[in-house]
């Protein structure tokens, strides 16, 4: 039941002087003690006082949230780096920005947009094919680097996959690193999974989230039949895309909405 004052999480975040981002990352390590109702955080005004009290939370806040200026210049190395086909000089950057930063901050506000702006370079004639390809067989190898599992209680088992045809494995790769950051067991399938094999996995395993990653258009009907077939075994299908973020993506996996909760990225 919501009580009178309690609050969002994006009230809660002004309340402490912080990005919602940074609300967000407290609530999620227990730093910040949060309920879900009707599918939005709910914080109770004594406990935001009790960590406005203590004397480390600017601390905190400056340790997890890089300044605008920093990222860009962050996101500017790791394109050219990328560029260059310098994979020891993305791997570095990315591990600096992590020391800072979320995983699913970085991978959001550095290296999407850094990947982005490699397929833009490509579609104006700038770079040849094989420039993107290299740029993603690295970022893959670096979340091989960076994607590890948390120690602690896991929230469940998720699968992630793409479709049968679906051949772009990089967003899924993002998408296991982000779980596996936010206590996740992740079961990676691959891309390229004809649907069958996807509701006979989940049919013989519990499995308590489907992740599937869509880049193609014409997929979208296809991301469809699978909900409904895995409908009847029991987990929650997520179909990520375009306009979606990493972020969402964590805040879905909880079931909370972050179009009610507040911006759902850094």
């Amino acid at each position: 039941m919501v009580q009178q004052d309690d609050l969002d999480l994006t009230a809660a975040a002004d309340a402490l002087s912080v990005h919602y981002q940074t609300a967000y990352r407290w609530v999620r390590s227990g730093t910040l003690p949060a309920r879900v109702e009707k599918g939005a955080y709910r914080i109770a005004r004594r406990d935001v006082e009790q960590l406005r009290a203590d004397g480390t939370a600017a601390r905190r806040a400056r340790r997890v949230r890089p300044s605008p200026g920093s990222t860009e210049r962050t996101r500017r190395l790791v394109t050219e780096a990328l560029v260059a086909g310098d994979e020891r000089a993305v791997r570095s950057t990315a591990r600096s920005a992590v020391s800072a930063a979320s995983i699913t901050a970085v991978l959001d506000h550095v290296v999407a947009p850094a990947m982005c702006e490699i397929g833009r370079l490509w579609e104006l004639g700038m770079v040849p094919i094989w420039t993107e390809h290299r740029a993603t067989a690295i970022v893959g190898r670096m979340l091989g680097d960076l994607a590890t599992s948390r120690p602690g209680r896991r929230r469940g088992t998720a699968v992630v996959t793409t479709l049968a045809g679906e051949q772009h494995a990089l967003p899924a790769e993002m998408a296991v690193a982000t779980l596996r950051e936010d206590n996740w067991l992740v079961q990676h399938l691959g891309a390229d999974v004809p649907t069958d094999d996807i509701v006979d996995f989940c049919s013989r395993h519990p499995v308590e989230l489907v992740v599937i990653t869509v880049t193609m258009a014409d997929h979208a009907a296809l991301a469809d039949e699978v909900r409904r077939r895995i409908a009847p075994v029991g987990p929650r299908v997520l179909v990520g895309g375009r306009g979606r973020s990493l972020a969402d993506l964590q805040h879905l996996a909880r079931g909370v909405d972050p179009d009610r909760s507040g911006p759902g990225s850094a």
